[in-house]
C-alpha cells in the first residue's frame, strides 16, 4: 500500500530486481490508474505495461503462484475480495472509512489461513482505532506486546521447580539426535508430569496457563524478530512437548437425567420469540502478557515454514535463506498435490505406513531438486536437518489433510 502511483512504480522495479537477483520463482504485480512518468528512468508506465497483461486480469492473475505480491495505490482497497490475502505492508497515511476499507481486505477466511499480519510504517495505532470506531463496535489491544515478558513468564514457570535447566537440555538434545528413539522423550517428560500431579489443582492449571502463554508469545514474536538467546528456543521446544504431555483436565460431572425423562409425555410449544442484542460497548483485550491465559484443550498451532527455517538455522547452525524457503514451500505444495500420498493418508492404513509413504514422497521430491540446486539439496540431506524437516512437514501435511477431511464431511 504505497503513498503515490510513482511509489508503486519504484517499488515494483526494485522488488522485481531484488527477487530476480535472489532467483526467486515469483514476481510482483501493481495496481494503479492512468499513466506515470518516472523522471529517473525517463519512461512512462501503466499498470498493464508493468504487469504484462490488461488491467482487467490483475485480480485474477494474483492467484497465480508466480505472483505473490501486489503493490497498489488507491486501487484494490475497496470491493476486493481475495481470501488468500494474508499480509499487508502500509506506507501511506490514511484515516476514516479509507482506513477501515483498506485493512479489511485481509478479513476473509479460507482453509489453512489462521491469522493475518499488518506492518504499518506511518499510521498511529490510536488513529487507526478511531477510524474503526464509528463503523465497528469491537475490541482492541490496550497495550503493546513486550518481548521482554518472555523472561517474566519464564521466571513464573521456574517458580514451580518442576524441572531443571538440565532437563530442558536433555530433552532438546534427545529431540534432535538420530540415534535415540523418540520414545525416550516421553520418559523425560514423565518425570515432570509426576511432579506436576503433586500440585494442587489450581496450581496445576496456573502452571499450564503459564507455559501456554510462553508458547503463544514466543511463537508470535519469533516471526518478527530473531532471538539471540538460544535458551528461549530450547525452552520453547521443551514446553511444546510438555504442554501436550500434561493430562487434560477432566470435564465436570454432568447429572444424568435422560434416564428419568419419558419423552412420550412431552410436547414442544412456542411460548415467545425474541432477539439477542449485544451491549453497545467496546471490548478491551490486553496484549499477550505474563499473566497467562485460560486453559484450553485445543492443540497448539503447527509450526509455520518461517519458524521451521528459523529453528533449523538456530539449532543446526544452518544457513537456510529466503530463497530456500521458497524451495521448501514448493516441496510442500507438491506434497499437497500428490494424489497417491493423499489416498494413503486418507485410507485405512497404519500410522507407520502413512509416515513411510510420506517420507518416501519427501525424499523423492528432494532428490528431484539435485539438478536445480545442489547446494540446497546438500543442506537438507544432512541427517538431523532432514529428519527435523520431514517431521515438521509431516505435521503440516497431516493438519491440512485433517482440515480438508472435516470440510468434506460437513
Amino acid at each position: 500500500m504505497t503513498r503515490s502511483r510513482l511509489h508503486c512504480v519504484k517499488y515494483k522495479l526494485e522488488l522485481d530486481k531484488q527477487m530476480k537477483e535472489m532467483r526467486l520463482p515469483y514476481r510482483s504485480l501493481v495496481g494503479f490508474s492512468g499513466k506515470v512518468y518516472d523522471e529517473d528512468s525517463h519512461q512512462e508506465y501503466t499498470e498493464s505495461s508493468m504487469n504484462g497483461f490488461p488491467e482487467t486480469h490483475t485480480e485474477e492473475n494474483l492467484k497465480d503462484p508466480k505472483f505473490r505480491i501486489l503493490i497498489v495505490n488507491n486501487k484494490f482497497q475497496t470491493g476486493f475480495d481475495e481470501p488468500m490475502l494474508h499480509t499487508m505492508y502500509v506506507d501511506k497515511k490514511f484515516g476514516g472509512l479509507q482506513c477501515v476499507q483498506t485493512l479489511s481486505r485481509l478479513n476473509r477466511t479460507m482453509s489453512g489461513k489462521t491469522d493475518t499480519f499488518v506492518l504499518d510504517f506511518v499510521n498511529d495505532p490510536d488513529e487507526v482505532r478511531e477510524s474503526f470506531q464509528p463503523y465497528f463496535k469491537g475490541s482492541y489491544l490496550t497495550e503493546e506486546t513486550d518481548p521482554n515478558r518472555l523472561y517474566q513468564i519464564e521466571q513464573d514457570i521456574n517458580q514451580y521447580k518442576l524441572f531443571q535447566e538440565e532437563t530442558v537440555k536433555l530433552y532438546v538434545d534427545t529431540f534432535y539426535r538420530e540415534d535415540i528413539p523418540m520414545e525416550e522423550l516421553q520418559g523425560i517428560l514423565d518425570t515432570v508430569v509426576e511432579e506436576w500431579n503433586e500440585l494442587e489443582e489450581e496450581e496445576q492449571e496456573n502452571f499450564r496457563s503459564h507455559i501456554q502463554s510462553f508458547i503463544r508469545l514466543y511463537g508470535y514474536i519469533s516471526q518478527i524478530i530473531t532471538f539471540k538467546d538460544i535458551g528461549l528456543e530450547k525452552l520453547y521446544i521443551f514446553l511444546r512437548g510438555l504442554n501436550k504431555k500434561l493430562p487434560r483436565r477432566p470435564p465436570r460431572d454432568k447429572p444424568e437425567i435422560l434416564s428419568d425423562v419419558d419423552l412420550e409425555y412431552f410436547k414442544i410449544e412456542k411460548k415467545y420469540s425474541t432477539s439477542i442484542e449485544l451491549e453497545d460497548e467496546d471490548g478491551e483485550f490486553q496484549g499477550v502478557s505474563e499473566d497467562g491465559g485460560s486453559y484450553t484443550d485445543e492443540e497448539e498451532p503447527v509450526d509455520l515454514l518461517s519458524e521451521i527455517i528459523q529453528t533449523l538455522n538456530n539449532s543446526f547452525d544452518g544457513d537456510f535463506t529466503d530463497e530456500d524457503r521458497v524451495r521448501i514451500e514448493k516441496i510442500k505444495e507438491q506434497i499437497s498435490e500428490n494424489e497417491e500420498l493423499r489416498r494413503v493418508m486418507e485410507g485405512d492404513n497404519t500410522d507407520s505406513n502413512k509416515r513411510d509413504m510420506f517420507n518416501r514422497t519427501f525424499e523423492s521430491l528432494l532428490t528431484s531438486l539435485v539438478g536445480e540446486n545442489l547446494n540446497f539439496y546438500n543442506k537438507l540431506i544432512e541427517p538431523k536437518k532432514n529428519r527435523f524437516m520431514k517431521d515438521r512437514m509431516y505435521e503440516l501435511y497431516s493438519k491440512d489433510i485433517g482440515g480438508s477431511r472435516n470440510v468434506n464431511q460437513i
